[in-house]
């Protein structure tokens, strides 16, 4: 049985394609046991590495808007071998098979979680970067000086 989820993030900014997903795919590294990248996306397998109990693809792509992008997220996961196995020999033991529904639940939270800190860690890289569109942020200090 594979699920399946969608997670996104906008993010406002002149930086390339290519430099969103260099930072991307670094952030991934080091969370993802096995990350693949194409010209338009990065596919991460095993989201955090430690899962036990799922097997998770991940695949991230770029979507561009007029003012930035939009990262989506889209998540698979199914149940990994040693899990199944694991449900069987704990058939007959119906008390028991609340570990292996606690531990799914569990490791499905934690692929989501390291998911949303990716796409906020890439948010918060990239956010409002106008430098090659040619616009200057913003500042408190340039805000004050005008008034």
């Amino acid at each position: 049985m594979q699920q399946l989820a969608e997670l996104s993030q906008r993010i406002h900014t002149g930086a390339s394609k290519s430099e969103i997903l260099d930072f991307m795919e670094a952030r991934l590294r080091n969370v993802a046991e096995q990350v693949t990248r194409s010209d338009d996306s990065i596919m991460a397998r095993n989201m955090p590495t430690s899962a036990v109990g799922i097997v998770s693809n991940t695949v991230f792509s770029l979507r561009q808007k007029t003012d930035g992008y939009v990262c989506v997220a889209d998540i698979k996961w199914r149940g990994s071998v040693g899990l199944i196995l694991v449900c069987f020999g704990l058939l007959f033991t119906v008390l028991f098979w609340v570990l292996p529904l606690l531990c799914i639940w569990h490791q499905k939270k934690n692929v989501r979680t390291s998911v949303l800190d990716v796409l906020a860690r890439t948010n918060d890289e990239f956010e409002n970067q106008r430098e090659s569109l040619g616009k200057a942020p913003q500042t408190a200090l340039s805000s004050a000086a005008s008034v």
